[in-house]
């Protein structure tokens, strides 16, 4: 405004005259309604005049005091100034800008011009850029020059609106990616019809994203360990469990591709019990002895059925390549319930025998168990192991028959099933004590002259235990037969008859003899017939008053004589 263009000088010694009323005259009291005004004339000085100088332009003059008898001061402004044509705008001068700064033309605010500016540019070595007011409804984006790297002018893109004409939240600028190492990839279209975020990614190191539906997997493109450029992502329809239900996203029921780099081995994972494979995993192979890849059982997990246990196995195989792991279907017992599994167990090769667990009386299998193996007691092979044996599976009908000692080396024999045999009144014969009936086998020390000796039959009709006598020796120092240790067995209605020893010295066999009945159909006494010499014959006995055998007897045997 005129404030900014000239300043007027110091009070001259010109002078002007006014006229100026005199002071009211009367006294206190006076009750007079008017006055009498007395006017004068008073001699003031002018102001002394402001005029241009020769780095000004005069635009005009201005009358000091509104009295016109005193001279006017000019209106001066800058030569480099522009006169104004409105005293409420601003004084509008040429400008000069240094080579850090660009000249920009000022814009027009409240119908006046504004003053040119000075804009400093980015850097000294650009050309620069006046800033740009992008209208409204649009975006302001700062752009730089790819090539120099210096600002120029922004942009001014539509803001983007949802589907219903709402300003989306995310406005995002046009981005520049580096032609010779990213590639640009495009944001996708949120459900409300936004955009969103538009990246640079580097080239040949991943993949831009890829849009996959609500029904679908998004499947991660190979980089074929790092040899080529990043395949692009896939999208596959999502695989169903048993109850059509989608798998989980990382599930290998998809089929997207896995890729195992190096020494690395994919292997097959699991199965859930709804029907779904778990994550695919590369594993680390391992080699054998001869630094070849061993199998991918011994690398990779084993993977069992839902109704199966896995056990884990210890220990190599003889190329050095790691055991696989094995599942064992989990039974049921009797009454419907899970049985306990047992995983098998790893014996000494030389010292015990591996024997499987037998079912018990529920229906599920015992543990495995190692039995250690016997030292031979006897033999050529003494301090030998002893075969080992396990432990027979008998059906519900038969009987364990128990180890006992092999008279020949000292080692504990087989435990072997034979059939139950039942009595006359269909039970079971005895197990304790063991019942010869069942024919288990006895092993009796014959070398030391000892001999199994026939069972008795009992009244039920199951014989009695087997057992083993020591037989003693003739005079001779030979084994006595077995009848000379082995009791006769006679049957109730039977007479033992023994005969005293024999020639030899041994016990002479004991005879049974039937004791007879009498006229009332009870049993008799019984008789054992006496032993005769050469010279004696044997004469029958007769009958007493009960119809009972009288005991026969020895009479000499007449020649003629």
């Amino acid at each position: 405004m005129l404030k900014y263009l000239f300043a007027l000088a110091l009070l001259a010694p010109i002078v002007f005259c006014r006229v100026a009323p005199a002071e009211r005259q009367w006294k206190e009291g006076d009750k007079r309604h008017n006055c009498t005004t007395l006017c004068e004339k008073v001699c003031e000085p002018c102001t002394e005049p402001v005029y241009c100088t020769d780095d000004e332009i005069k635009c005009g003059e201005l009358t000091i005091h509104g009295h016109e008898d005193c001279p006017k001061s000019d209106v001066c402004v800058k030569k480099d100034c522009i006169c104004p044509t409105d005293e409420n705008c601003p004084l509008i001068c040429e400008v000069t800008c240094s080579e850090e700064d660009i000249l920009c033309s000022g814009g027009i605010t409240n119908g006046c011009k504004e003053n040119d500016y000075c804009h400093k540019k980015d850097r000294p070595e650009c050309p620069g850029f006046c800033p740009t007011d992008c209208p409204p409804g649009t975006n302001t984006c700062p752009v730089n020059d790819p090539i120099t790297g210096c600002a120029v002018p922004p942009i001014c893109p539509p803001k983007f609106t949802d589907n219903n004409g709402k300003v989306c939240a995310l406005q995002q600028c046009p981005i520049l990616c580096d032609h010779d190492e990213q590639q640009m990839c495009k944001g996708s279209i949120d459900s409300q019809g936004c955009p969103e975020e538009d990246t640079c990614i580097p080239k040949c190191v991943e993949s831009c994203p890829v849009d996959c539906t609500a029904s679908e997997v998004k499947c991660i493109g190979s980089d074929n360990c790092g040899t080529t450029c990043v395949e692009l992502d896939t999208c596959k329809e999502k695989a169903k469990d048993v109850n059509n239900d989608a798998c989980p996203d990382d599930s290998y029921s998809h089929e997207c591709a896995v890729e195992c780099c190096g020494d690395e081995v994919l292997c097959d994972p699991a199965t859930t019990l709804q029907g779904c494979k778990e994550k695919a995993l590369c594993y680390p192979t391992s080699k054998d002895i001869l630094n070849n890849t061993c199998s991918i059982t011994s690398d990779c997990p084993k993977n069992c059925l839902p109704h199966e246990v896995k056990c884990p196995i210890t220990g190599n195989d003889e190329t050095g390549c790691k055991h696989p792991d094995i599942c064992i279907t989990q039974e049921r017992d009797w009454d419907g319930e899970l049985c306990t599994v047992h995983c098998p167990l790893v014996c000494d090769d030389e010292t015990e025998t591996y024997c499987p667990g037998q079912r018990n009386e529920m229906g599920c299998f015992e543990p495995d168990k190692c039995v250690t193996r016997a030292v031979k007691t006897k033999g050529s092979d003494k301090g030998g192991l002893c075969p080992g044996w396990c432990p027979p599976i008998c059906a519900h009908d038969e009987i364990k028959c128990p180890s006992q000692v092999d008279p020949c080396d000292g080692c504990p024999t087989e435990e072997v099933c034979r059939e139950k045999v039942k009595d006359k009144n269909n039970e079971f014969c005895s197990v304790e004590p063991l019942s010869a009936s069942h024919n288990c086998p006895i092993f009796c020390d014959d070398l030391n002259g000892q001999v199994l000796c026939p069972a008795k039959t009992k009244s039920d009709g199951c014989k009695e235990e087997g057992v083993c006598m020591d037989r003693t020796k003739d005079t001779s120092g030979h084994w006595c037969p077995a009848h000379s240790v082995c009791p006769a067995n006679c049957d109730a209605d039977e007479n033992e008859c023994p005969y005293g020893n024999d020639a030899r010295g041994c016990q002479s066999e004991t005879l049974c003899r039937s004791r007879g009945r009498d006229g009332d159909n009870d049993l008799c006494p019984g008789v054992c017939p006496p032993t005769c010499n050469k010279a004696q014959t044997l004469v029958a006995g007769g009958k007493d008053e009960k119809g009972c055998a009288t005991p026969p007897i020895c009479t000499e045997i007449n020649y003629g004589r």
